[in-house]
Formats: structure tokens, C-alpha cells, sequence
């Protein structure tokens, strides 16, 4: 619920506030930091839609940042992270091992370039 929560800011119709994608992206970049695995399983769970989302809003300079670090090839979390603690609680998250292994898997679906292109 909270990641679902917080990705809801991109739901918005355009534009986005510029202070507030500001703010989502310094929660973003946090949580890429501290909680790296729990955040690529989310992104790799929710895949294309999210991704889409992020597409629509890429003019916002914020949101663009964010999608730019996401889209970096294997954007590898630390390897201290081996433990996987679900933001929501124990269990409630994807399993960190699934798609993706630990990084963001957009670079390399076949839609990516489309939809930012569109």
C-alpha cells in the first residue's frame, strides 16, 4: 500500500507540480538507495503501466531524473542488500528474486523506446 500510495502521484493529469514531483523524487532516490531490491521487484512487478505513467510525465524535469536512473543498464542494487524487507511488512511485496534480480528490467523491454517516443 504505501508504494502504491506513492506512485499514485503520477496518476495526475499533466503537469505535474514541479515542487511536489521534486519531493517524489527525492523519495524515489532514497528508497533506490536503502530499500534498492524491494523497489526493483515493485518496478519489475508492476511493469508496463508503471513504466507508461512515468512515460506521460517524462517533460517533468523530476520525473524525467528518476526515469533516466531507472532506465540505466542493470541499475544494480548494493550488495549489502541481501536481506529483503517488504516496505508494507514481511511477505507482502514481490519476492525480490523474481524478474529482474535486483535492478530495474525496463532498458530492456521491447515497448520502452515506443512509448517514450510517443
Amino acid at each position: 500500500p504505501f508504494l502504491d500510495l506513492l506512485f499514485g502521484f503520477l496518476d495526475q493529469p499533466e503537469p505535474l507540480d514541479h515542487r511536489l514531483a521534486g519531493y517524489f523524487e527525492k523519495v524515489l532516490s532514497t528508497l533506490l538507495r536503502h530499500r534498492c531490491l524491494a523497489l526493483a521487484a515493485y518496478l519489475n512487478a508492476r511493469g508496463p503501466p508503471l513504466f507508461a505513467a512515468f512515460a506521460r510525465h517524462a517533460g517533468n524535469y523530476s520525473v524525467a531524473q528518476l526515469l533516466k536512473r531507472l532506465l540505466l543498464p542493470k541499475y544494480a542494487c548494493v550488495e549489502s542488500e541481501l536481506f529483503f524487507w517488504d516496505l508494507d511488512g514481511p511477505g507482502s511485496g514481490p519476492d525480490p528474486s523474481s524478474a529482474g534480480k535486483g535492478w530495474c528490467a525496463w532498458a530492456t523491454w521491447p515497448g520502452t523506446l515506443p512509448a517514450l517516443l510517443s
